[in-house]
């Protein structure tokens, strides 16, 4: 009678016990990479607004340019199909297409030895280039700071606050040191559905490269493609800079992804004279 009491009593301990942010994070980080394998097996539309901003935070100018998104035998290739929102006159479109036709050949042309190499060593530039993700969970403290339901799924809201202690491993981690945020992530899935990053402190880019000021803020939303793939819907930057130490930047980018659709890599891509 005592036994089945104190089994009792444990297992609403159990239940009772708040979930660990840091390993929710990094369960959701793991994720995070197979959707970055998957979404090569896709082309969509990315469509970057720049809104550039005056003193007062009113837009000077705004541009935009829509780009056709695929992978090619491991690397990404971005077709021009749009500028301000108007579709490009037929000589552009023409050479576009030529564009892609030459780059598409070139690895066609190449024999499936050449063609492994170059997947794998886009492979290798894409993993490097990731490595500072694996450094979130060791750079940051994590809390459960609430819950909020995003398109019918409910998802825990995580605070990161920079760990004041941490060792950066190269550059990339090092600016994981100037930035506090927040992550929502779908507790059924363990799926990363939005993310919003602020600048603590300025972020320098070589010496004389660039320069990002605090108050930059970045948000992305995802969205879950075929039952399959999560990958970003809209990215948000208002951010202020200096370029080369003298070129200042003050805008309010967005950057949309849309048409999601499976594409192979390998696949014949339509040459310009096809098409027409």
């Amino acid at each position: 009678m005592y036994s089945v009491a104190i089994l009792s009593l444990f297992a609403l301990t159990l239940q009772a016990a708040p979930p660990d942010a840091r390993a929710i994070v990094a369960k959701a980080l793991d994720k995070d990479e197979r959707n970055n394998q998957l979404r090569q097996d896709y082309m969509y539309l990315q469509t970057q607004t720049e809104n550039e901003l005056d003193a007062a935070n009113k837009s000077k100018s705004t541009s935009s340019k829509q780009f056709e998104v695929r992978y090619i035998y491991g690397s990404q290739y971005k077709k021009l199909v749009k500028k301000d929102g108007i579709a490009l006159a037929a000589k552009e479109q023409l050479l576009e297409n030529q564009k892609l036709d030459k780059f598409a050949g070139k690895h066609a042309r190449m024999t499936p030895a050449e063609q492994a190499r170059t997947v794998k060593d886009e492979e290798d530039k894409r993993r490097k280039g990731r490595e500072y993700i694996k450094e979130v969970p060791n750079a940051f403290d994590f809390s459960i700071v609430g819950e909020q339901t995003i398109e019918g799924k409910l998802a825990w809201v995580i605070g990161a606050e920079p760990k004041h202690d941490y060792k950066p491993l190269n550059f990339q981690s090092k600016m994981l040191q100037h930035l506090r945020g927040k992550m929502w992530i779908e507790k059924a899935s363990f799926q990363i559905t939005k993310i919003d990053m602020e600048v603590l402190d300025t972020i320098s880019f070589g010496i004389f490269l660039a320069r990002l000021s605090p108050g930059t803020r970045v948000s992305a939303e995802l969205t879950h493609i075929n039952n399959e793939l999560w990958a970003p819907k809209v990215v948000r930057a208002d951010f202020d800079a200096r370029v080369a130490l003298f070129k200042h930047l003050h805008r309010s980018d967005v950057i949309e992804f849309s048409n999601y659709r499976k594409f192979s890599a390998d696949a014949k891509i339509i040459s310009t004279s096809e098409a027409h």
